[in-house]
């Protein structure tokens, strides 16, 4: 695990490829809500077979990233500014940033505000606003459940 600091909370994230040709086609992944980066280490691991630089971020509040405790640490454009300033860190000028649910949000918040980094998208199952109402409702009683029952 590697990592670096954002407004002054520890970010993780790590590398999977080779850093030298694979720097020209790097693809920064961004897990699902209440996910660690680990959750892309398949896809991560066959990208990289395939000549990419994979990077896996841990957003602030998910796996080995720090978890702050006021509410302003987690919004959707806050995820997307920890994502350009992984690639600032890593001297990326653009990426493929692809995710999943939040971190599909988190890809599309990327684009919106920071297009000329964004060489290319991969979006799985973003919650877009008229969704928001079902997936709290879905999501809702089992993040209360996992939380109950101690995180195992």
């Amino acid at each position: 695990m590697t990592h670096f600091y954002y407004d002054g909370c520890k970010i993780a994230f790590d590398q999977r490829g080779s850093m030298r040709g694979a720097a020209k086609r790097p693809v920064v992944l961004v897990h699902g809500l209440l996910l660690p980066r680990a959750h892309h280490n398949g896809l991560a691991d066959a990208l990289a077979d395939r000549g990419n630089r994979v990077v896996l971020i841990d957003l602030l509040g998910h796996g080995d990233s720090d978890k702050p405790a006021h509410a302003r640490h987690y919004t959707m454009e806050l995820f997307a500014r920890q994502v350009v300033a992984l690639l600032d860190h890593l001297d990326l000028g653009e990426a493929v940033i692809g995710g999943t649910s939040l971190g599909a949000n988190v890809t599309l918040e990327v684009a919106a505000h920071s297009p000329q980094r964004v060489r290319g998208m991969v979006i799985e199952m973003p919650v877009l606003e008229r969704a928001a109402p079902v997936a709290a409702a879905i999501f809702l009683p089992l993040t209360i459940a996992y939380a109950e029952a101690g995180g195992s």
